[in-house]
């Protein structure tokens, strides 16, 4: 009876995967967190992603508390909503493009300063929602201009991630 109620609620599932109007799970990559998105209508999606990442960069700041000159370690912890257009093409892929800002805060491992940040970013990408599961699977690369902000300074940066996003759609 257990195995019977088991395949039901994965076969309903399954089959449900496409009608569904959100998705919810992960992204890793250059920026790793989770991630939500909600179909307003067929074509038109909102995806938020709540991140955070580490990169390497280049960076000459010699005043306040980041005084960080050359190769730096920097942080980031970011908000990301973003609104996107949303094709489905055969088999169960999709393509996506669109664009959004990013809220959050970074700092420099070196030092103990830490800026706001706002910016703004791209997103053009493609995925697959799985036939035999409520999954959809997904890759984007999402450049981007930021300004990081404190009372000394603002720093500009820009940045670019890939993502690999992992969402149950329900």
């Amino acid at each position: 009876m257990k195995k019977t109620i088991l395949v039901c609620i994965v076969g309903l599932l399954s089959l449900s995967a496409y009608a569904q109007k959100n998705e919810f799970g992960i992204v890793v990559g250059g920026l790793n967190g989770l991630s939500y998105k909600h179909y307003l209508q067929p074509n038109f999606v909102i995806q938020t992603d709540l991140a955070w990442g580490v990169e390497r960069t280049i960076i000459n700041v010699p005043v306040g508390p980041y005084n960080v000159e050359g190769p730096s370690n920097l942080w980031d912890f970011a908000l990301n909503p973003n609104f996107l257009y949303h094709k489905d093409l055969k088999g169960g892929l999709y393509a996506f493009a669109g664009g959004g800002v990013s809220l959050g805060m970074l700092g420099f491992f070196e030092t103990t300063g830490i800026a706001g940040k706002f910016g703004i970013n791209g997103m053009i990408g493609a995925g697959i929602k799985v036939s035999s599961a409520p999954l959809s699977i997904s890759l984007d690369f999402r450049p981007g201009y930021g300004l990081g902000f404190d009372r000394y300074d603002i720093m500009h940066c820009f940045d670019w991630h890939l993502a690999l996003g992992l969402r149950y759609c329900f």
